[in-house]
């Protein structure tokens, strides 16, 4: 389950036009390299040696999974690895010593893995990962936390770049923007923001020509903008790099990692104890929750347990959950008995609380009563985080449809305007309202009257404030509909506006 570290990527697309139309931009470019590391753990039993990788990471606004792949030579020896709740990595960043311990999951005797997700909320910069491995060489246990031995690997953030070009005679004026992905909305969404005071390298690549020539450099404005007069080259394609920095990839360089999974409603994780090879099941069950306008809905969570032999005592204090956006520390419920086995907790979920998938964590005494006599046996170390159940929270936007004249005259024009919002967090004060959804496509439809049924009129944008509009010449009466079908990397659900218009 992720904990209190977030990490932050990115990567850009680099705009390029065509006088006279578009082309296909530069194909991407990588960004990532794969590190690698080994250590030779000497034990009583022999030595172990691990070996183990990861890529850099590049992120945009969904988040995305960075693995550690490790493989393990015991030389011959009879190895078992101790994964989930015991052999585990600490991914620490160095900008503002952010870290999170992510247990390792086994792909086979000899292979493993940990995953962690990575967004724009999260600092971008170098990360450090420490080894902590728990496992058995020829029967012999060994536990250890390796931080000397430290890999490292590089977070960026994403950008993207458009570029336009304009002749005006013997000039022409190249134009466009460079955006970056970033927290937004006090750390409840990941967007793209205009990128201020950015260098941007201008290149022309004319018809027939081995490649680009090198043309300008521009600075970005305030606001993300740029604007540049140039002698007209001729024929060709205008390209808008920026070559990228520290903590933000260049141009042309598309989100690296897998996407993170999708919520796992019900999941059942069972663990072995080494001692006494007594296993344990705990399930979790959730549901996914729709946040509509600044009501609060309720989620409950249960938590049940069982045991291989024995009798199992669920002592649950809390269920947690965590969200994979916005570097949010973890809400916890006191959780509510039910039975010996049986525990719930309930979740009241916002529009101050960012739409993301969350992870589930289970806390308190797992207690082992192997005689079956009440009296108190052994405590069960089950990992509480460690690949519980998790859930979807998504947001219905606000959708506001209007029509000019709702009573108009055959032939006249009449305009299809409204906004489209999301239900947020307002302040940093937890104060709840409203933010504009911007570049976000909306259909716009018109139902005649009698069974004809709906007709599509147009696509439309929304701009920076979320507002959107279209004039329509007024033939008929019927239902003016608009539609929005939402944003899944963004977790947005559909919604819809009808409104009547009567023409004479």
């Amino acid at each position: 389950m992720r904990s209190l570290l977030r990490s932050a990527v990115v990567a850009l697309s680099a705009g390029a036009v065509l006088l006279g139309g578009l082309v296909t931009p530069l194909a991407p470019t990588a960004e990532a390299a794969t590190r690698k590391d080994s250590l030779r753990v000497e034990t009583s039993a022999g030595p172990l040696d691990v070996t183990y990788s990861v890529s850099d990471v590049v992120t945009g606004t969904a988040p995305r999974v960075a693995r550690v792949n490790f493989v393990f030579n015991p030389h011959g020896k009879s190895l078992r690895l101790s994964a989930s709740g015991k052999s585990a990595i600490f991914v620490e960043s160095r900008s503002d010593g952010y870290g999170e311990r992510v247990y390792l999951v086994k792909d086979s005797g000899t292979r493993a893995h940990a995953d962690f997700y990575l967004d724009a909320s999260d600092p971008a910069g170098t990360y450090d990962i420490h080894l902590e491995l728990a496992f058995t060489l020829d029967g012999e246990g060994n536990f250890g936390t390796y931080e000397e031995s430290a890999l490292s690997f590089s977070v960026k953030r994403q950008t993207k770049a458009a570029v336009t070009a304009r002749r005006s005679g013997s000039s022409v004026v190249v134009s466009g923007s460079l955006r970056r992905a970033v927290p937004q909305y006090y750390n409840t969404e990941v967007g793209l923001k205009r990128y201020p005071d950015a260098k941007m390298a201008l290149y022309f690549d004319p018809d027939g020509s081995a490649g680009p020539v090198y043309k300008a450099t521009v600075t970005t404005s305030s606001k993300g903008t740029f604007s540049k007069k140039l002698a007209y080259p001729g024929a060709g394609r205008w390209i808008a790099r920026f070559k990228g920095n520290w903590g933000y990839a260049r141009s042309n360089v598309r989100p690296t990692g897998k996407l993170a999974p999708s919520a796992d409603l019900t999941k059942t994780v069972k663990y072995t104890e080494p001692d006494n090879g007594i296993t344990m099941s705990l399930k979790t069950a959730a549901r996914n929750v729709t946040v509509v306008g600044s009501n609060d809905s309720r989620m409950r969570v249960d938590v049940t347990g069982a045991v291989s032999s024995g009798r199992l005592s669920l002592g649950v204090d809390y269920v947690c959950a965590t969200s994979r956006i916005g570097r949010y520390d973890w809400y916890c419920s006191p959780a509510v008995k039910v039975s010996r086995t049986h525990y719930y907790a309930n979740f009241w979920i916002g529009a101050d609380d960012p739409a993301s998938v969350y992870d589930l964590a289970v806390w308190g005494d797992f207690r082992l009563d192997k005689n079956s006599d009440g009296n108190y046996e052994d405590y069960i170390d089950f990992p509480a985080d460690s690949g519980l159940a998790s859930f979807t929270v998504t947001k219905r936007p606000n959708l506001r449809t209007t029509v000019s004249d709702t009573t108009a005259r055959v032939g006249r024009t009449v305009k299809v305007s409204g906004t489209l919002k999301v239900p947020t967090q307002a302040d940093k004060y937890n104060l709840r309202g409203y933010h504009p959804l911007s570049g976000q496509k909306l259909r716009i439809y018109f139902d005649p009257a009698g069974s004809a049924g709906p007709v599509l009129k147009a696509k439309v944008t929304t701009g920076s404030t979320g507002w959107y509009s279209k004039s329509f010449t007024a033939r008929k009466s019927g239902t003016w509909i608009v539609k929005y079908a939402g944003h899944s990397s963004r977790y947005l659900g559909a919604t819809s506006k009808k409104v009547w218009m009567s023409v004479r």
